[in-house]
């Protein structure tokens, strides 16, 4: 798998846990839930680290990519 590629998909896919992580906390507000949902505070907390994983991936790739570039 080239840098490049590995960059694309791993931001592609912290896009994709954030976007799941806001719909998810904007979905418990609008229920009008007081406590947390049926992810719980593990849960929550898995999501949000998933992400952010996949997006330092994303710039180590990135890192790689910009030292391997001639220009």
């Amino acid at each position: 798998m080239t840098p490049t590629t590995l960059r694309r998909s791993a931001y592609g896919l912290a896009g994709l846990f954030g976007a799941a992580y806001i719909i998810y906390v904007v979905t418990l507000k609008l229920s009008g839930r007081m406590i947390s949902g049926p992810l719980g505070e593990v849960g929550e907390f898995c999501l949000v680290l998933v992400s952010v994983i996949c997006f330092s991936i994303g710039l180590f790739a990135d890192e790689v990519a910009r030292r391997d570039d001639p220009h």
